[in-house]
């Protein structure tokens, strides 16, 4: 896999999101989930999924190019919270962190690494690196403090339905759960750094 691959699948996905569905297509939002899936090149394999009669969700993958996976996220849509979702309308799909502190929506990204996992830091260390020292040099007005961080941080871990290793091509199974949700909301980003 190179990064021309990568770039392509995510490429081939990004044509398929962001995506909004009413109350009345829980049809189409499966079968979109199904082919932002096969884009990212997983393969859907076993049974089909059953309908679930629970309430919407939204879905989000976040590709890293630099460990070169995606993860998916299904998160109940009451579950998500005014600045997150926000951010998720804000953020554009591809964006380095810190190389994008300039951006005005700095804080969104922000908001968004954070329920993603902090980058694998600690709250006090996540603030102190990408909001009082990368985002103070932009003057955003905009940025999570450190309560927000800390509400925010690894907040998703429990949402993360699925893992898509871009080495090889990732085996999702068709009976899962998770596949058979009704989603209101599909979006899909890419961090390059």
């Amino acid at each position: 896999m190179t990064d021309d691959d990568l770039f392509s699948r995510h490429d081939a996905a990004s044509a398929l999101v962001p995506a909004v569905f009413g109350d009345d297509d829980a049809a189409g939002s499966r079968a979109r989930v199904a082919a932002l899936l096969e884009a990212l090149g997983a393969e859907i394999k076993g049974g089909p999924s059953r309908p679930q009669d629970d309430p919407p969700h939204i879905l989000v993958v976040h590709t890293s190019d630099y460990n070169y996976d995606s993860t998916v996220y299904a998160v109940p849509d009451d579950a998500v919270s005014p600045p997150v979702r926000a951010a998720l309308r804000t953020v554009p799909e591809c964006f380095a962190a810190p190389d994008d502190a300039y951006l005005a929506c700095w804080g969104d990204i922000l908001r968004l690494l954070a329920v993603w996992g902090l980058d694998g830091l600690t709250a006090d260390a996540f603030h102190n690196v990408m909001v009082e020292d990368f985002g103070a040099r932009h003057r955003h007005r905009d940025l999570p403090d450190l309560a927000e961080i800390t509400a925010l941080g690894d907040a998703w871990r429990g949402y993360a339905v699925a893992s898509l290793n871009h080495h090889r091509t990732t085996v999702v199974d068709a009976s899962a759960p998770w596949l058979g949700h009704r989603y209101r909301e599909l979006y899909l980003f890419r961090q390059s750094m």
